[in-house]
């Protein structure tokens, strides 16, 4: 690992071919990394036309639903072992939470919701590094969702930033673990992307 992405789409490519008992040949963890990643773009239309049917019935299902799962740079990273399909999984998936958050009358939701919008933004990070900003959409929503009772407004907000951390420090322990050498990945992506 040289920590210039975070650990997500190698944890699971690798999780994947101990699964799937995959030689160690190039080609076949590959195709593994490939298949794993087109999975995570499976998960994110998914999660979105889901969000979508929830704020617009079928019209929003169709409407949201096709635009992620027509969208061309995802139709091309979903054939790569490349990050980005497991950042729009995370987005995807915070999406989906975030209308569980803004939407949940219930006091379960109420919990549930901040609790899944915080570990989807986990992941998200986890995907990618820019990913950390679904955390901010998530703590959003947790700050501005309608409830009628206001002393849940924190709640929300622990919640969210408790299952983000949580989230994605378990996904990213082998960085956690080696701290000097992600600080010296991390520096060198974030030369490269600026």
């Amino acid at each position: 690992y040289n920590f210039r992405h975070p650990l997500l789409m190698l944890r699971v490519t690798k999780w994947a071919i101990g699964w799937l008992h995959t030689p160690a040949e190039e080609q076949a963890v590959v195709r593994v990394g490939r298949t794993v990643s087109a999975v995570f773009a499976a998960i994110a239309v998914g999660a979105l036309a889901l969000a979508g049917y929830r704020l617009g019935g079928f019209a929003g299902l169709g409407a949201i639903g096709g635009a992620a799962a027509l969208c061309p740079p995802l139709l091309v990273y979903a054939h790569y072992m490349k990050e980005d399909a497991a950042l729009l999984c995370g987005i995807g998936l915070t999406v989906g939470a975030m209308a569980i958050v803004w939407h949940g009358r219930s006091i379960a939701l109420q919990l549930l919701g901040p609790m899944l919008a915080g570990a989807a933004a986990g992941v998200a990070a986890s995907g990618k590094y820019v990913g950390a900003m679904a955390v901010a959409g998530a703590l959003l929503a947790a700050l501005l969702a309608p409830f009628r009772r206001w002393y849940w407004i924190p709640i929300r907000v622990i919640l969210v930033a408790a299952c983000a951390v949580g989230t994605a420090a378990t996904l990213n322990t082998r960085a956690i673990h080696n701290w000097d050498e992600f600080q010296q990945g991390f520096n060198k992506e974030y030369e490269h992307g600026t």
